[in-house]
């Protein structure tokens, strides 16, 4: 073994030197092999046999559910929404002084819809919704705001999980190092030694990363320095530990992550262990040396207080981070109780392991993977990641429209093929005619087999269970997708889909915080009450998703005690909300309890979105709606598909309670959507990106 404080120097001299060499290398070398593990290890490889796999699969799979975070009541089909009334005269409204806020354009277009989108420059909804109060306007409450705040709260209940999840992670890690030291020392034979030698040094990185003092076990520092220079270096390596290349920039926190030393830690940590181990029949090495890894592992958490440990750390990446995969350590553990966990490490019994994890069902809505990754941590999965590469080449076809292409095409030397998607795509697959419809002005389908998938895709999404954040908030949103009588062209169904689109984006990115002075004064009561336009099935939904949320992390004793309470009123008040949604659709009066509600209903926002942080006194609140997400990259040319929100709009519209006509305003999201080329600007200024076709559609035309 390699020891001495003069050796270790001079090791890490010849590792950078290495790193040098390796940045400059030409195209197409690789790096060198990393060192064989120390004695009395066996170098990579020279214990795993290399013949085909002959194992064979248990006759009855063993059942691995994902565990559900938290009950989410089933979301009512959608119903179409009622036909429009009657438009009032514009010189009927209670108000109709505040007509003079629009343009004559805007004022055509209110008298022939209803209502009216107004481009605006305000970053937040808190900012514009104080502007329309002070106009002495009667607030409408949307679908886009309905959506935004419950994002807010649930984002900021995540991250302060996320806080005391770090202890959790740095108790476990500590734990399984110690328990892959016992099992290495243990082994009976090298192939076994060796697979215990790697999860020492895995578990080791990890808890280095956690906790910058914790002691690494000698027989594995000097891989575990080497691999925790190259977290530090970034970029793409061939892992000293793992002899495969890995993508290091994975591993950099960003956003709120890189503003915070302890999520920075966690971060990396769970990145670290959310790494796959692929079982491919095609490399029967590898295979065998992956799955003898995660037996280990699984075996290791089964024992003592890691089982309960890691199922609450699990659990909860799981469902903020949005994997929907089975392919995880339950899995294995599954797979190895059935198998007999004594016995599926000897000799050719590994084989029937590895045939068992090759045969394991796909999640529910989900295709079978040919070669399965399994992962120690639950990795992250952005919906975009998870749907929109099922709308690109090859899992559609060539080009079959008319010049010029569209924005989702490529040339290539056997035609233009559709290399990118669009989040229109998502928004058809969950159902949206409106976002369809889009798609074919666009000749977007106009390839290959694009029909016939996104058909496949619409069939598969209904049977992927709510038991995460992702699929339970759009589930919410369905109501949003619901059909218009006036058909797809309506466009009140363009309002719809740009709230969908809105909170589609939401799900991939993160809330940023910032502070608020200490004399801050809470808006007021406003004069008149305020209109819901949110349909009642959406808020019903949002309602249900806060007490999912709530209800899990109090169960894991992950829950802050802040983050709780308002987790519960804003459930309270959505419920409340619902019901005066309802009463206004069906014309019925409402009571002085919903009239107060409907008037108080700016500060209670605003209080709800406003946070203090721990033994500081000052509130923080969200500064800016802006955010870019990028959708999809095309590997071939390093074009992207991007997408985001801009300030807040405006909409106008007219509202009817009891018999008289009022004008009131709220807020909605700016989406848009880009096709960026290599080294264009990541977050161009969304003022400057032309506007979306779909807001197009509700804007006064210009003069």
């Amino acid at each position: 073994m390699r020891s001495g404080e003069g050796f270790r120097r001079a090791a890490l001299a010849l590792l950078l030197l290495w790193l040098a060499a390796l940045g400059c290398a030409l195209p197409g070398r690789s790096a060198p092999e990393p060192a064989p593990p120390p004695s009395p290890l066996p170098s990579r490889g020279s214990s795993a046999a290399s013949w085909p796999l002959a194992g064979t699969p248990l006759t009855t799979l063993p059942a691995v559910t994902p565990p559900a975070f938290a009950p989410l009541p089933p979301a009512p089909p959608p119903e179409p929404q009622a036909a429009a009334r009657p438009l009032p005269a514009l010189d009927e409204p209670g108000n109709t002084a505040a007509l003079a806020t629009l343009s004559r354009a805007e004022r055509e277009y209110l008298a022939a819809r209803g209502f009216v989108a107004v481009p605006g420059s305000q970053a937040t909804f808190g900012e514009l919704y104080g502007d329309l109060s002070a106009d002495g306007l009667p607030l409408l409450f949307t679908s886009d705001a309905a959506l935004y705040a419950l994002d807010v709260i649930a984002d900021v209940a995540w991250q302060r999980a996320e806080t005391q999840l770090a202890g959790h992670l740095r108790a476990l890690s500590s734990s399984l190092v110690a328990a892959s030291q016992a099992q290495w020392e243990a082994a009976g034979d090298e192939a076994t030694a060796e697979a215990a030698w790697h999860n020492l040094a895995f578990f080791s990185v990890a808890a280095r990363l956690l906790d910058p003092d914790f002691a690494i076990p000698g027989v594995v520092a000097d891989v575990v320095a080497e691999e925790l220079t190259l977290i530090e270096q970034s970029g793409a390596f061939i892992s000293p530990l793992r002899g495969e290349t890995v993508d290091y920039g994975r591993l950099q926190p960003s956003g709120r992550y890189a503003a915070d030393a302890t999520l920075a830690r966690v971060f990396r940590a769970r990145q670290w262990l959310g790494q796959p181990f692929t079982i491919s029949a095609d490399e029967p090495e590898a295979a065998r040396r992956h799955a003898r890894q995660l037996a280990l592992m699984a075996m290791a958490v089964d024992a003592s207080e890691n089982g309960p440990r890691w199922q609450r750390i699990a659990d909860t990446l799981a469902y903020f981070e949005n994997s929907d995969s089975t392919t995880s350590l339950e899995a294995v553990s599954a797979a190895l109780e059935a198998l007999g966990p004594g016995t599926a490490l000897e000799g050719e019994r590994i084989d029937d392991l590895v045939a068992t994890l090759l045969a394991l069902p796909a999640p529910a809505g989900h295709t079978p993977p040919s070669a399965p990754a399994f992962a120690f941590l639950p990795p992250a999965a952005s919906p975009a990641q998870m749907l929109l590469p099922a709308f690109v080449y090859n899992q559609v076809g060539l080009y079959e429209g008319e010049p010029p292409l569209p924005v989702t095409a490529r040339e290539t030397n056997i035609g233009p093929v559709r290399a990118l998607p669009r989040m229109l795509d998502a928004a058809a697959a969950f159902g949206g005619e409106a976002a369809r419809e889009w798609l074919v002005a666009g000749n977007d389908d106009r390839y290959q087999g694009y029909d016939a998938q996104l058909a496949m895709v619409q069939t598969a999404l209904p049977l992927i269970p709510p038991a995460r954040y992702g699929p339970a908030w759009l589930q919410s949103m369905q109501p949003l997708l619901a059909p218009s009588p006036s058909g797809p062209d309506s466009a009140i169904e363009q309002v719809d889909l740009n709230s969908w689109l809105g909170g589609w984006l939401l799900l991939h990115h993160d809330t940023t915080l910032a502070p608020r002075p200490v004399d801050w004064v809470s808006a007021q009561e406003a004069a008149e009450p305020a209109f819901v336009q949110a349909p009642p099935q959406l808020l019903g939904a949002l309602a249900a998703l806060s007490r999912q949320v709530e209800q899990g992390l109090r169960e894991r004793e992950l829950l802050d005690a802040e983050a709780g309470q308002k987790l519960l009123q804003l459930e309270r008040l959505y419920l409340a909300l619902q019901q005066v949604a309802e009463a206004d659709r069906a014309g019925e009066p409402l009571d002085a309890d919903s009239l107060l509600l409907l008037r108080q209903l700016a500060p209670r926002l605003e209080a709800l979105l406003t946070f203090a942080p721990s033994a500081e006194g000052v509130p923080l609140a969200d500064v800016s709606l802006a955010r870019q997400v990028t959708l999809y990259t095309d590997p071939a040319s390093g074009t992207s598909m991007t997408a985001g929100l801009g300030p807040a709009w405006s909409l106008y519209a007219i509202v009817e309670r009891d018999g008289s006509f009022w004008l009131a305003a709220g807020g909605i999201f700016a989406t848009y959507e880009l096709r960026q080329a290599p080294g264009e600007a990541e977050t161009p200024d969304p003022q400057a990106v032309e506007t979306a076709p779909w807001l197009r559609a509700i804007l006064a035309p210009p003069p």
